[in-house]
């Protein structure tokens, strides 16, 4: 009769129910949602509405044996702190032909890096946290001048010529051309790097 059934269909009901919340449960922990920026709710994001914790001059650091020092990690420190904006200051060395980054000060004196060194950290960085299928970055890089007025004379072709050799080109997103996407969508394209030349 039912009411004989009820109780066998009352405990399939609570098991079929238990099968299914174990289930859920399972997905989430073996297959989480990628994450971007460290944040799965980052992903469908506009990249106009997340905010990017910066570090300014990050190649005058501790880190870097900078002097005087104006933050104390330098870009792989700041990398593993989580911040993702970059501010860096560029010196055209003519008589190199090569890019350097620095403070307040752009002399070996002080300190001062290649700018090829900045580049493949970036570039390793991307490739560790895309390989991991766990948090994917998108970096923004903001370049200035260390002198007035715009890099010393050198045009930003020149400049984009230095990422294409050091094998970061692809990596840009033209801010200017693509306008707004979403931290997703860069991941996907691998279009990572937010580039703006000051």
């Amino acid at each position: 009769s039912l009411h004989d059934a009820l109780p066998i269909l009352m405990a399939f009901s609570c098991c079929a129910l238990l099968g299914l919340i174990i289930a859920i449960i399972v997905i989430l922990v073996v297959d989480p949602p990628p994450k971007c920026n460290g944040r799965a709710e980052f992903c469908d994001l506009l990249y106009t509405d997340v905010t990017f914790p910066t570090s300014n001059d990050v190649t005058a650091s501790m880190e870097s044996s900078y002097l005087p020092p104006k933050n104390q990690y330098g870009l792989h420190g700041a990398l593993s702190h989580g911040v993702k904006a970059f501010v860096v200051k560029l010196h055209y060395d003519a008589a190199a032909d090569d890019f350097f980054t620095c403070g307040k000060h752009c002399d070996p004196g002080f300190g001062m890096e290649s700018f090829a060194d900045t580049l493949t950290i970036l570039k390793d960085h991307f490739a560790d946290t895309s390989s991991d299928g766990g948090s994917r970055d998108v970096l923004t890089l903001v370049v200035k001048s260390h002198s007035s007025g715009s890099l010393n004379g050198v045009s930003e072709t020149k400049l984009l010529k230095y990422f294409e050799t050091a094998g970061m080109k692809d990596e840009i997103f033209n801010f200017r051309v693509g306008g707004p996407q979403t931290l997703a969508t860069l991941i996907e394209e691998q279009s990572r790097l937010v580039l703006f030349i000051k």
